[in-house]
Protein backbone atom coordinates (compact mmCIF):
# COMPACT_ATOMS: atom_id res chain seq x y z
CA UNK A 1 0.00 0.00 0.00
CA UNK A 2 1.35 3.38 -0.99
CA UNK A 3 -0.10 6.83 -0.43
CA UNK A 4 -0.16 8.86 -3.65
CA UNK A 5 -0.33 12.60 -3.08
CA UNK A 6 -3.16 14.11 -5.13
CA UNK A 7 -2.26 16.09 -8.23
CA UNK A 8 -3.63 19.56 -8.81
CA UNK A 9 -6.02 18.13 -11.42
CA UNK A 10 -7.29 15.47 -8.98
CA UNK A 11 -7.78 18.07 -6.25
CA UNK A 12 -9.72 20.35 -8.60
CA UNK A 13 -11.99 17.51 -9.78
CA UNK A 14 -12.67 16.14 -6.30
CA UNK A 15 -16.11 16.88 -4.84
CA UNK A 16 -15.68 15.70 -1.26
CA UNK A 17 -16.51 17.57 1.90
CA UNK A 18 -12.85 18.41 2.60
CA UNK A 19 -9.92 18.95 0.22
CA UNK A 20 -8.38 15.85 -1.35
CA UNK A 21 -4.93 15.17 0.09
CA UNK A 22 -4.06 11.81 -1.46
CA UNK A 23 -5.31 8.44 -2.68
CA UNK A 24 -4.36 4.87 -1.89
CA UNK A 25 -5.26 1.59 -3.57
CA UNK A 26 -6.28 -1.18 -1.17
CA UNK A 27 -7.25 -4.56 -2.66
CA UNK A 28 -7.94 -2.91 -6.05
CA UNK A 29 -10.21 -0.27 -4.44
CA UNK A 30 -9.10 3.37 -4.61
CA UNK A 31 -9.79 5.28 -1.41
CA UNK A 32 -9.56 9.03 -1.03
CA UNK A 33 -7.74 10.74 1.81
CA UNK A 34 -9.04 14.14 2.75
CA UNK A 35 -7.09 16.73 4.72
CA UNK A 36 -9.30 18.07 7.49
CA UNK A 37 -9.11 21.73 8.42
CA UNK A 38 -9.80 21.21 12.11
CA UNK A 39 -7.35 22.90 14.45
CA UNK A 40 -7.78 20.10 17.00
CA UNK A 41 -8.82 16.51 16.55
CA UNK A 42 -8.51 14.34 13.46
CA UNK A 43 -6.12 15.49 10.74
CA UNK A 44 -7.17 13.10 7.92
CA UNK A 45 -10.26 11.26 6.77
CA UNK A 46 -10.15 8.07 4.69
CA UNK A 47 -13.21 8.01 2.43
CA UNK A 48 -14.20 4.73 0.80
CA UNK A 49 -15.88 4.93 -2.62
CA UNK A 50 -19.64 4.61 -3.01
CA UNK A 51 -20.72 1.02 -2.47
CA UNK A 52 -17.86 0.08 -0.11
CA UNK A 53 -17.29 -0.03 3.62
CA UNK A 54 -14.36 -1.07 5.75
CA UNK A 55 -15.06 -4.72 6.59
CA UNK A 56 -13.84 -4.78 10.21
CA UNK A 57 -15.22 -1.34 11.13
CA UNK A 58 -18.38 -1.33 8.95
CA UNK A 59 -17.82 2.35 8.19
CA UNK A 60 -17.85 4.42 5.00
CA UNK A 61 -15.06 6.66 6.31
CA UNK A 62 -12.34 6.55 8.96
CA UNK A 63 -10.89 9.48 10.89
CA UNK A 64 -7.12 9.59 11.49
CA UNK A 65 -5.42 11.79 14.07
CA UNK A 66 -1.96 11.99 12.46
CA UNK A 67 0.16 10.55 9.65
CA UNK A 68 1.11 7.44 11.65
CA UNK A 69 -2.56 6.76 12.48
CA UNK A 70 -3.39 7.24 8.78
CA UNK A 71 -0.79 4.69 7.70
CA UNK A 72 -1.88 2.18 10.37
CA UNK A 73 -5.54 2.47 9.38
CA UNK A 74 -4.70 2.07 5.69
CA UNK A 75 -2.71 -1.10 6.44
CA UNK A 76 -5.67 -2.54 8.35
CA UNK A 77 -8.29 -1.37 5.83
CA UNK A 78 -10.36 -4.11 4.17
CA UNK A 79 -12.79 -2.54 1.66
CA UNK A 80 -15.82 -4.79 1.07
CA UNK A 81 -19.05 -4.18 -0.85
CA UNK A 82 -21.65 -2.44 1.27
CA UNK A 83 -25.09 -3.98 1.70
CA UNK A 84 -26.51 -1.35 4.06
CA UNK A 85 -28.88 -0.06 1.39
CA UNK A 86 -30.53 -3.41 0.71
CA UNK A 87 -27.68 -5.19 -1.05
CA UNK A 88 -29.27 -5.19 -4.50
CA UNK A 89 -28.25 -1.67 -5.47
CA UNK A 90 -25.03 0.30 -4.95
CA UNK A 91 -24.87 1.95 -1.56
CA UNK A 92 -26.35 5.42 -1.44
CA UNK A 93 -24.55 6.56 1.71
CA UNK A 94 -21.71 8.99 1.13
Amino acid sequence: MKIHKATLKQRNQYDGLYPLYATAVINDVTVHIEKLDESEGPEYEIVLPDGYIDGPEHLHFLLCFDREDLEDRLKALDPVPCTCCGGEEPCRIK
